[in-house]
């Protein structure tokens, strides 16, 4: 494994929220069987938990059910030695795994930012997996305004922050 230089690598930095690599959102609506299924997928990831965080977006938060969603998620993550922080993020102004998406990705702390849905079961390796394609990917660049990182080459990216435009990899603050 590479030494973590300021772009992604096959090594994340250390130190707290600063260490934050990648921000994974998921999208709910009412599914808890299968947002709870996901969720123990993404916390056994072989990625180091400490540099991953999860962001649940929950589409259902004006609901009761929200409530219980957000009981159950600070129940089962909060303050868990070796599992990934979890936190709940209530959509109130949008609708559909669109708008969750959205939320969950401006509330995100991580320079990589990756989506899955609720009823999906990812890989253990897919944190992993996806941070080691970045670091090969010479295309990688933080955005202008937030200092992300964009997953997808310039090409194919729609929104005016991913602009093709000349990249270097600057040293981050971590």
């Amino acid at each position: 494994m590479s030494a973590y230089t300021g772009s992604p690598a096959s090594e994340p930095p250390a130190d707290g929220d600063a260490g934050i690599a990648i921000s994974v959102v998921i999208p709910t609506y009412r599914r808890f069987e299968l947002l709870s299924r996901c969720l123990a997928a993404i916390a056994a990831q072989d990625f180091a938990a400490e540099h991953f965080e999860i962001i649940v977006a929950d589409d259902d938060a004006p609901s009761a059910r929200s409530n219980l969603l957000r009981e159950w998620i600070e129940r089962q993550f909060a303050y868990t030695t070796g599992r990934p922080s979890v936190r709940y993020v209530p959509v109130t102004q949008t609708q559909g795994p669109a708008g969750a998406r959205n939320r969950g990705w401006q509330e995100a702390r991580g320079t990589v930012i990756a989506f899955t849905d609720d009823d999906t079961i990812p890989d253990r390796a897919w944190l992993s997996a996806g941070w080691a394609a970045i670091a090969e990917d010479g295309s990688w660049c933080p955005l202008p305004s937030s200092g992300r990182g964009s997953t997808a080459p310039h090409s194919t990216a729609r929104s005016r922050q991913h602009r093709r435009r000349p990249c270097s990899r600057p040293e981050r603050p971590w």
